[in-house]
């Protein structure tokens, strides 16, 4: 079944309402009678065994409504090794899953989303690593929390927010550890948007924005949060199925983002996400776009265009430039080879099965692409220097779809490589990346007069593989994750309400650090909870 008919259900009203809110009855043929509190499976945030700095953000903030909140905060001054977001979470009733978003002045520094609440209430943590929004946590600053919330007698949850920062001291001079994936703390970073607050981008439609940059950059990311809504909330199920996030510079392709498929804790089936939640739903990273081959030309005036390739409904955008400046330079520069091209060239085919009367669809799209940017930047040291970027990706979704009964089946699978360089006399910096994911699902929906019976179940799995250069030490790191569960709720004159979720997580890395989890849930009940971690030899 398609997983926008699930969502266009929800809005009917009445008892079908409840196919995505929060509370689902608990009766003695339940599995759901009471439900732990939510987790995700991924390893945690490592942090200095250095005592940290608590700076308060927001304290137990009611989102009885869409209104953000907004604080003034004195943030401390020292030298920092890491800072790290806590938010934690309490709610209980009924409730659909909201994003909760917050920013440092014009800067996004977290984007999740709420799990659903029950009758008895859940409380949740998550711990971000924010060291790369340093240039905007000094000083006083203005934060703003927002939880888009709306509130009836019917969905009555109300989520009580609150969020700190924990500033973590350098020993000496150092500052961040450099055996790390994360980019190091950059010089500046300048919001696409003036204020807090996402840019709805609707179907077919372009965001762009204008900035005015220095001129002595000897590199530049761009830290892009892209939020499917509505129609685009399952895009991966939708048809055609691929979705491209291109980034433009003056017109000029610049970058792009095929986006991962997160799902939100109403998602396909909210008994699925209870209490283990689907892959990095709680905490979704920002995406990183390496825009450096553009650093030597990009002082001054310049805009930045982005649109959804294939959008049917739309995205919130928001995103800051990561700026890394030297002192003192005057930098020039060329783009001297661009083979990026927009849109990437897909595949979209459908055919029946069995007969035209069938009723049995079948859809599948293809796409892959292989691109390099690279410039130069002069002025920066004693000689150029050469910043390249070379992508390449390759993107794959299937599906089947029946008629009456309303089974929908999906396939959804990606793999990108991304190699990243910045070379010359003295510099040998380089980043590779190799990230896939896949995502299966099988749902259905069945209503009679009585009432409705949803089954579901959803797979998804994320495979990382990361390599540096140059920073320090030479760094290596390995996660995967995966996520499978399954879902039956039944609302009629019965009530049937079963589900079970498994998670694991491993990741390691080349300073000999080790983390492995594999926990099982069955009823809202953790059944197996195993998490270890160690340090050791690599």
């Amino acid at each position: 079944m398609n997983k926008r008919f699930l969502r266009r259900v929800s809005w009917v009203g009445g008892a079908l309402a409840l196919v995505l809110a929060a509370a689902v009855p608990a009766l003695a043929d339940s599995q759901f009678t009471t439900t732990a509190n939510p987790i995700s499976v991924g390893p945690p945030v490592r942090v200095p065994n250095t005592k940290p700095v608590v700076v308060p953000i927001i304290t137990n903030h009611a989102f009885n409504g869409p209104n953000p909140a907004t604080t003034s905060v004195q943030l401390p001054k020292g030298q920092w090794s890491e800072v790290v977001l806590t938010v934690t979470g309490s709610e209980s009733g009924r409730q659909y899953d909201r994003l909760c978003q917050i920013w440092a002045g014009g800067a996004q520094i977290f984007n999740g989303v709420t799990p659903e609440p029950t009758p008895q209430g859940i409380q949740w943590t998550v711990k971000k690593d924010v060291t790369d929004y340093l240039p905007e946590l000094t000083g006083n600053q203005t934060f703003t929390t927002a939880v888009d919330n709306y509130v009836s007698s019917v969905d009555n949850g109300v989520p009580n927010i609150s969020a700190t920062l924990s500033f973590y001291p350098a020993k000496g001079q150092q500052s961040q550890d450099p055996n790390r994936w994360t980019l190091p703390t950059p010089t500046s970073i300048v919001p696409l948007a003036n204020q807090a607050g996402s840019k709805t981008l609707n179907a077919g439609k372009t965001w762009t924005t204008t900035v005015t940059l220095p001129d002595n950059m000897v590199g530049a990311y761009l830290d892009l949060n892209a939020t499917a809504q509505i129609g685009e909330e399952f895009w991966w199920d939708n048809q055609p199925a691929f979705r491209e996030i291109e980034i433009s510079i003056d017109g000029k392709p610049a970058g792009l983002v095929w986006p991962f498929p997160y799902i939100y804790t109403g998602g396909v089936n909210p008994l699925i996400w209870r209490p283990i939640t689907a892959i990095h739903t709680l905490d979704m990273p920002a995406y990183e776009i390496d825009l450096t081959p553009f650093a030597g030309m990009l002082h001054g005036t310049h805009t930045i265009s982005i649109t959804v390739l294939n959008n049917t409904g739309y995205w919130l955008m928001n995103g800051s430039l990561f700026l890394y400046q030297k002192p003192g330079a005057h930098v020039t520069g060329t783009v001297t080879k661009d083979t990026l091209k927009f849109p990437t060239v897909y595949s979209n085919a459908t055919s029946t099965a069995l007969n035209s009367s069938s009723g049995v669809s079948l859809q599948n799209d293809t796409a892959s692409t292989q691109y390099t940017i690279q410039g130069t930047i002069n002025g920066a040291g004693p000689g150029p220097l050469t910043a390249t970027v070379q992508g390449s990706s390759t993107f794959s979704n299937d599906q089947t779809n029946t008629g009456q009964d309303y089974w929908g089946l999906v396939h959804g699978a990606q793999y990108t490589t991304l190699d990243e360089s910045l070379t010359g006399p003295g510099v040998n910096l380089t980043r590779d990346s190799q990230d896939a994911y896949t995502v299966d699902s099988g749902s259905s929906f069945y209503q009679v007069s009585s009432g409705f019976f949803l089954p579901a179940n959803v797979t998804q799995s994320l495979n990382q593989e990361h390599q540096t250069t140059g920073f320090g030490a030479p760094y290596t790191s390995s996660l995967y994750e995966n996520v499978q569960g399954y879902g039956a709720l039944q609302e009629a004159s019965k009530n049937i309400s079963q589900g079970a979720t498994t998670g694991v997580a491993m990741f390691h890395d080349s300073t000999g650090y080790r983390y492995h989890a594999f926990i099982m849930a069955r009823g809202g009940s953790y059944v197996v909870n195993q998490v270890s971690s160690r340090i050791g030899r690599p």
